[in-house]
């Protein structure tokens, strides 16, 4: 089967975010950030219920007691559909009134997680290192994981929910960190996949039924698949390369190429070890902090899509096959919507030989 993409929600987004498939109901719920609206689509009448909301709202989640839970300006709330009435639950940020909630999901106990970030002046232009990484159990105790965040985005865990990969977009990677189920406490925080040029900004994420993640990339106009789990654990100072030229039986030449992204085909690396670091140039050396090793993934396949401003990822349809892919247009003139008059729209992707898992619901 050939992957085939098909615009199946045509009313624009300024910012779509969040996609939720609801298998009881066989609907879409998606945001439109910028927008304040949250969306649900039937796909069998193509049919589109919307609950507006009084302010930026970067994610809804399934309530397992029946509604959503919603992450909306500051404040986790509590959404009832058919009233359309919205209840805060708590607040966050107290201190940094210019932010809002970004992208969220439900870990495997049942846990809203969601991050924060500064309300940007036009699209990826924002005051940085605003944003925070909050979770809220079930009885609605919010939990700071960390701050110091620029933009707050894709999130999701592996299959036997000892990982947690996130990313904050400006960062251009995506991140792992070890999960403890029980306590929803996060660890051992180490880069997963370094974004290559070109291939756009790492915005929302899933998780496939091979563990493999899909990230969307905003101003790249694609879905990238990337395994995690392959690679050569390297240094931590070694994953900030800017010209790198590596001997593997062939010679290769790259530029803005980062060590630890190297896929197992450029075996064997010989990589300087920490004694040896005073010899390599300034460009080498990373300035974090962080001593912890570094794994990469790499990345399988790439699809393509007849937008640039693809914002998040989903699995749904009645087997999972079917990978739906939110998008933006805020901050595009009319000659942009000339070009990509389907920027904004949710599309469907068939064909990807991958499956997705069930979505978590919010136990609280």
């Amino acid at each position: 089967m050939s992957v085939k993409v098909a615009c199946v929600v045509k009313e624009r987004c300024e910012i779509g975010e969040g996609p939720v498939w609801e298998e009881k109901e066989g609907t879409l719920l998606f945001v439109d950030i910028s927008g304040q609206k949250i969306h649900r689509w039937n796909p069998a009448t193509n049919q589109k219920e919307t609950v507006a909301t009084e302010k930026f709202v970067g994610c809804a989640v399934p309530r397992r007691s029946g509604g959503y839970v919603i992450g909306e300006g500051r404040s986790f709330g509590a959404l009832d559909w058919e009233s359309k009435s919205i209840s805060t639950i708590a607040v966050i940020d107290e201190d940094k009134p210019n932010n809002r909630f970004n992208d969220g999901k439900v870990d495997p106990a049942g846990r809203l997680f969601a991050g924060t970030m500064a309300i940007e002046e036009r699209p990826t232009v924002l005051e940085l290192k605003q944003g925070s990484l909050f979770s809220l159990n079930k009885d609605h105790i919010v939990v700071k994981h960390f701050n110091q965040v620029d933009i707050s985005n894709g999130l999701d865990w592996s299959l036997d929910h000892k990982t947690f990969y996130y990313i904050d977009s400006l960062t251009y990677t995506v991140e792992a960190f070890n999960y403890d189920i029980n306590t929803g406490s996060i660890s051992n925080r180490r880069m997963v996949y370094k974004m290559d040029e070109g291939e756009g900004i790492p915005d929302g994420m899933c998780i496939d039924a091979d563990g493999r993640l899909w990230v969307a990339c905003y101003s790249g106009g694609r879905v990238i698949q990337i395994d995690p789990q392959t690679g050569v654990c390297v240094p931590a100072y070694m994953c900030q390369c800017v010209t790198v030229t590596v001997y593997c039986n062939m010679k290769v030449k790259t530029t803005n190429l980062s060590l630890c992204c190297l896929p197992l085909s450029f075996l064997p690396l010989h990589l300087p070890s920490p004694s040896s670091l005073s010899l390599l140039p300034p460009s080498l050396i990373s300035p974090s902090p962080s001593s912890l090793p570094l794994f990469s993934g790499v990345r399988l396949q790439t699809v393509k899509l007849p937008v640039d401003k693809t914002t998040s990822c989903c699995f749904g349809g009645r087997d999972y096959s079917d990978l739906y892919v939110t998008s933006a247009c805020k901050g595009m003139d009319e000659a942009d919507m000339a070009k990509q008059p389907q920027a904004g729209c949710v599309f469907r992707i068939t064909g990807l030989g991958a499956k997705g898992i069930p979505a978590n619901s919010f136990t609280g």
